[in-house]
């Protein structure tokens, strides 16, 4: 893998320092267990920096120092995550519908929400197979590219596609000629999205939209695998899963969220 790099914001409010032990913390989090010179390597930060970096955050209690002198998070760590579940609601109420297309189709399942102009797992069910699409709570990825993102663009605010279109220039066409407004128009009639190969290669992801009250999007569930799994047969199944257990969890949310 490249290293970590440290973003080098314009922000005039930004605190290097801050910014380099959530850099810090970040990687642990990813790779638990490396030594002082490895996370200095891979955060791209002098061995003096880094190792008051990791002592201030011993001090807090968000990581440990194991007898091997390497480095995971800690009990700090595990109560932010604890607190932060309690601040995404939908985790709890799609817990459940995750769980049974998980088991239905044997393929990853995503719980998605969208931040700006990307979209971010907040949960997800990896796959049992040794061929899977392997992933992370906390990734993001673009609108416009995944089953997740074109299915926010098709249900959420109008204005987010006319960004889209504008800023990205594989679909700089906002008059609604580019693939792109096509396969928009073509979730919102037939309610999900199947994407072939369009973000990772030689995978395929199929999205719905999670709608709440006054059936504004809330979310969107996704199911993941690899292309050569993806069948006529095994498609058919999957939008079925994937279609079910969105509107069951919309019927929990109703005048909830």
């Amino acid at each position: 893998m490249p290293p970590v790099k440290t973003p080098l914001y314009t922000d005039p409010y930004l605190v290097a320092s801050v910014d380099a032990a959530f850099s810090v913390l970040a990687h642990i989090a990813r790779e638990p267990d490396q030594s002082l010179q490895e996370i200095s390597g891979r955060c791209q930060l002098s061995v003096s920096q880094t190792n008051r970096l990791l002592h201030t955050l011993r001090l807090h209690g968000y990581i440990l120092k194991t007898p091997l002198k390497r480095y995971r998070l800690g009990y700090s760590a595990l109560n932010l995550g604890h607190h932060a579940n309690q601040q995404f609601p939908l985790i709890e109420y799609a817990a459940a519908d995750l769980d049974q297309v998980w088991r239905e189709t044997q393929e990853s399942v995503h719980l998605v929400q969208r931040s700006g102009l990307e979209v971010i797992i907040l949960d997800l069910r990896e796959s049992l197979q040794n061929v899977r699409v392997v992933s992370e709570i906390g990734k993001r990825g673009p609108l416009h590219l995944g089953g997740s993102g074109k299915v926010y663009l098709a249900y959420d605010d109008p204005k987010l596609l006319e960004q889209i279109l504008a800023l990205n220039e594989s679909a700089p066409d906002p008059s609604g000629h580019s693939t792109l407004a096509r396969e928009i128009r073509q979730i919102r009639e037939q309610g999900y999205y199947v994407a072939r190969g369009d973000f990772e290669a030689e995978a395929f992801s199929i999205a719905a939209p999670i709608l709440g009250t006054q059936h504004r999007i809330v979310g969107s569930l996704a199911i993941s695998g690899p292309l050569a799994r993806l069948t006529p047969e095994h498609e058919v199944k999957l939008i079925a899963s994937c279609l079910a257990a969105v509107n069951r969890i919309g019927q929990q949310i109703q005048g909830k969220l």
